[in-house]
């Protein structure tokens, strides 16, 4: 009998995990045009990285900037009403470099067109959905 509902969590399981879509990493030209330039917020974000509240990110690519960056990140939260620089970038395969924080910010999407992000910095790791920034910046 154990044997059976193991192997029908297995099924129900293998089934949930086949209903999610795929992801796959934005490639460059889907960055700058689909994803820059575009406020973003975080639908899971980590306190870790801005002690709470709600924020939105912009990959701003007009200023200027010393290479090998492409721009900068500003995050702007409700609170404050008014943005600030979080971060210079630099383009990479599948994302973004960061270097203040020298760490890496992945861009997914999925079959639908929904973005997902995830953040890297050594051992930690965190991935949420984002969606178009809902504070009306």
């Amino acid at each position: 009998m154990l044997k059976i509902i193991k192997n029908l969590l297995f099924l129900i399981f293998f089934a949930l995990l086949s209903c999610i879509g795929v992801e796959e990493p934005v490639d460059e030209e889907d960055l700058v045009f689909d994803f820059e330039n575009i406020w973003w917020e975080m639908i899971d974000e980590p306190v870790l990285l801005t002690g709470g509240g709600l924020y939105c990110y912009y990959f701003d690519t007009t200023r200027v900037v010393d290479p090998p960056d492409d721009g900068v990140i500003l995050i702007y939260k409700k609170e404050d009403e008014f943005s600030q620089v979080l971060s210079n970038f630099e383009r990479i395969e599948g994302g973004y470099y960061l270097s203040n924080y020298d760490a890496t910010l992945e861009i997914f999407f999925d079959e639908y067109g929904n973005f997902s992000m995830k953040i890297s910095k050594g051992v930690y790791n965190h991935q949420s959905d984002i969606i178009p920034c809902s504070l009306g910046s």
